[in-house]
């Protein structure tokens, strides 16, 4: 397998290849492998793992065969799917990482920060993956006006004032 090809095959894998692969973490060893659909079954999936000592496995026929026939990549397309599913994965845990780093700076809780990273709000996807700057200053105005009104009331903020007829 060279290096150079199994690149080229990770950077031509589409977007419909990366979504039959699962990302499965094993917390009985801690390590990580994924379950990758077949394409001319979608009832079968292929194991696909990695480990340093034995290189790629899979559960297919070419990984069964240890990739002998698999010459152009050194290994089977459930590999060269994961492998870009893996890389997907970590390009997106980064952007999330940048977006909460970037709104804790101006001044978002982390907790807040975290729930709007990892939700489904308005995002602008450009180079990188930014969070919309309407919504942003939306979520600072909140929380200021959360902490001036804690700061004022103290305990009593999160209390209902209720309205009734008969006081």
């Amino acid at each position: 397998m060279t290096l150079t090809n199994l690149t080229t095959a990770i950077a031509a894998t589409t977007e419909e290849q990366i979504d039959r692969c699962h990302r499965i973490f094993d917390l009985n060893n801690n390590t990580v492998f994924y379950m990758v659909e077949s394409e001319s079954d979608p009832t079968t999936e292929y194991k696909v793992t990695y480990c340093k000592e034995y290189g790629f496995q899979c559960t297919c026929a070419a990984g069964q065969e240890g990739f002998a026939h698999c010459y152009k990549n050194g290994v089977c397309k459930h590999c060269v799917w994961a492998c870009a599913a893996a890389a997907q994965f970590h390009k997106d845990e980064i952007a999330e990482q940048s977006a909460i780093t970037s709104l804790m700076g101006s001044g978002v809780s982390r907790e807040t920060a975290t729930a709007l990273a990892y939700s489904t709000l308005p995002i602008e996807c450009e180079q990188d993956t930014v969070i919309d700057r309407d919504w942003q200053a939306q979520v600072a105005k909140v929380e200021a006006h959360e902490r001036r009104t804690v700061k004022r009331y103290g305990a009593k903020a999160y209390e209902s004032n209720t309205f009734s007829l008969l006081k």
